[in-house]
């Protein structure tokens, strides 16, 4: 996948089968008490991933996976440039599974110091049968 392919955070993606994708209510936060991933007090993003099932089945989420980057070059190096997400109590997981027709949301966090969050890339893939997806966090 390339830059030209990369869309902003606050557009929807969707694919020709009806699953649709998007990443909304981006924003600066701090990590909370017991957290895993971080400790309390350090700079995080906070972000929901809604996937809207228009599919003709249901989707399985089980392989859901989020990564993050400050470099969309470096995001398909394995571990080389992604950041640490963090789990604690804002967080939340995806329903498995979403059932055709309906919508699913999880909460995200990603260890990101303030001055860093617009240069962050977003990439989803929500299952084994779709392809990633990436979003670019502009601003905020």
């Amino acid at each position: 996948m390339t830059a030209k392919t990369t869309r902003p955070a606050d557009q929807s993606f969707g694919y020709p089968d009806g699953l649709g994708v998007q990443l909304r209510g981006i924003h600066p936060s701090t990590v909370a008490p017991y957290a895993s991933g971080a400790y309390p007090g350090e700079p995080i993003i906070v972000m929901t991933l809604q996937l809207a099932n228009h599919t003709k089945t249901s989707v399985d989420t089980a392989v859901l996976q989020l990564t993050a980057s400050y470099d969309d070059a470096h995001l398909d190096q394995p571990g080389a440039a992604e950041i640490g997400e963090v789990t604690d109590q804002q967080t939340s997981d995806m329903p498995n599974p979403i059932p055709r027709d309906q919508t699913g949301s999880s909460v995200h966090e990603f260890l990101v110091p303030t001055r860093c969050v617009s240069k962050v890339i977003v990439q989803v893939t929500p299952d084994t049968d779709h392809r990633p997806v990436r979003f670019a966090i502009t601003k905020h």
